[in-house]
């Protein structure tokens, strides 16, 4: 489901900018990472990244903060030693 246009509160994509912290209905609190005049791309909280038609999906200002991410594993280096 992505268009609920009986939830109060919810706006329509032309009200949001890259970087604009939102929530969905379904999916909950993202990251618009990309928007214009026919797709947004919302990077969620759980690292699923959505692309919806803009004039479709109703999306509400969020003042949740961004969860902090875990670094990356640093890859070990093989050793002459291990390698044999």
């Amino acid at each position: 489901m992505l268009h609920d246009g009986n939830r109060k509160g919810a706006m329509s994509t032309m009200s949001f900018r890259k970087d604009d912290r939102v929530s969905h209905t379904r999916f909950g609190p993202g990251v618009i990472i990309d928007s214009d005049a026919r797709y947004t791309i919302i990077e969620f909280d759980d690292a699923a990244v959505r692309k919806f038609v803009s004039t479709l999906v109703r999306l509400e200002r969020c003042e949740l903060p961004v969860p902090v991410k875990p670094a990356p594993a640093r890859r070990r280096r093989r050793t002459a030693a291990a390698a044999e």
